[in-house]
């Protein structure tokens, strides 16, 4: 039984651009940029700064890349991830990788896999 040849067909993956560093995924990865925490609660409640990383369990981001997907063990084809890049989603707190930190914000750019993200946010 061999193995089809797959570099020959590979894909490109989409290429992000972060904080002057570019970005490639490989395989199934994504690269997701945090939205802002809010500061503020909705009845008007400042959070101090220690308070503030455990103010939402779930976080919200924004799809910036998407690597061509993984390889199929049995198939040897590519199997495409679902997301896209600009596709809101939602996502646990302590999922994926912080890989950089946007230049004078408090938020972190991760590399995650699609496994960890919990839905999408869809337009209405």
């Amino acid at each position: 039984m061999s193995r089809k040849d797959t570099s020959r067909k590979i894909e490109k993956s989409e290429r992000a651009k972060v904080n002057g560093r570019k970005y490639r995924m490989l395989g199934p990865f994504l690269l997701v940029k945090e939205d802002d925490v809010s500061t503020k609660s909705k009845g008007g409640i400042i959070y101090s700064p220690q308070y503030q990383h455990r103010v939402e369990d779930w976080r919200r981001g924004t799809v910036l890349a998407v690597g061509p997907g993984a390889i199929s063990n049995k198939t040897c084809e590519r199997i495409p991830v679902d997301l896209h890049p600009g596709e809101r989603v939602y996502f646990a707190q302590q999922m994926g990788s912080r890989v950089d930190k946007l230049k004078g914000e408090n938020r972190w750019v991760r590399i995650m896999d699609p496994s960890q993200i919990e839905g999408i946010i869809e337009k209405e």
